[in-house]
């Protein structure tokens, strides 16, 4: 009897701690969608305007097949061999570099619900860079490992894996398959009713000003890929990594429309707020 009891109360348990992690996971989720309105906004209407012109089944095969298909591995692995994105390969490197990045992930994936299959790449270019893409594939650049120092790289993955953990990498593949399809439409428009001048004027000016909530929205996850580096504890590391950038790189004022475009917010701007965050943390 007691032995039953023992186990009912280990049922039990077991089952409100699962009950606890999934509502968890679903509020993590559901939190970090309504954060992407500008997705969903331009995601909508994108879709209205297909479902307007074409039937519902077409619609369905022709726009959220290749979706699925660019959010799947197999297209992920296709990207990386176009793009030559490689696998961390020489004993240099794994000896250097994976301790680094298992440091930072193991972090990461207790303070977040993303992917346990994210891995770490290389790619063979000489600027000092680092991104996310896709669900699983967060790439140094062969400049960022030879010209900064282990803090430096901790803090971009840190950063990388912010966005991992914000589902930006997804929202950014959606916005990417959508610009093409209606890049596609409205060029097959301007070809049957041979608008090719009145095209040439209206196209630019509509994209730029579609892409603008994008563009934004883009500048803001940044802060937030940050911020969540500082809140797994690598808030140094962010800071000298954007210190090191803030070196390398010369950030022109550019013409209006430039800095409209900007994918990245001012280094000196992400500076700041990283440093508040430490000051605050010290106080």
């Amino acid at each position: 009897m007691n032995e039953n009891m023992e186990k009912l109360e280990g049922f039990e348990e077991r089952f409100e701690e699962k009950l606890e992690k999934f509502w968890k996971k679903a509020g993590h989720h559901l939190r970090y969608i309504f954060n992407k309105w500008p997705y969903i906004i331009w995601f909508g209407c994108y879709f209205l305007l297909f479902r307007y012109i074409f039937n519902l089944r077409i619609v369905l095969v022709f726009y959220f097949l290749p979706v699925m298909l660019v959010l799947s591995g197999t297209s992920e692995y296709l990207w990386r061999f176009l793009c030559g994105v490689r696998p961390v390969r020489t004993l240099k490197e794994k000896e250097r570099l994976l301790p680094l990045f298992e440091s930072v992930f193991e972090q990461a994936k207790n303070k977040s619900f993303m992917s346990k299959k994210i891995k770490l790449y290389i790619q063979e270019d000489m600027e000092v860079n680092a991104y996310a893409f896709g669900k699983r594939t967060l790439v140094l650049t062969r400049g960022s490992i030879e010209f900064l120092n282990d803090d430096c790289l901790i803090g971009l993955i840190a950063h990388e894996l912010g966005h991992f953990a914000h589902h930006d990498t997804k929202a950014a593949l959606l916005a990417y398959v959508g610009n093409i399809y209606v890049s596609l439409f409205l060029r097959f428009l301007a070809y049957v009713a041979r608008l090719f001048w009145p095209f040439n004027i209206i196209y630019k000016p509509v994209v730029f000003i579609n892409d603008i909530p994008l563009l934004v929205t883009s500048r803001r996850q940044e802060y937030h890929a940050d911020r969540f580096a500082f809140e797994i504890g690598f808030g140094e590391e962010m800071t000298q990594v954007l210190y090191a950038l803030y070196a390398f790189i010369i950030e022109k004022p550019g013409s209006i429309q430039e800095q409209i475009r900007r994918t990245h917010p001012a280094l000196t701007k992400r500076i700041e707020r990283v440093e508040n965050l430490l000051t605050e943390k010290e106080n």
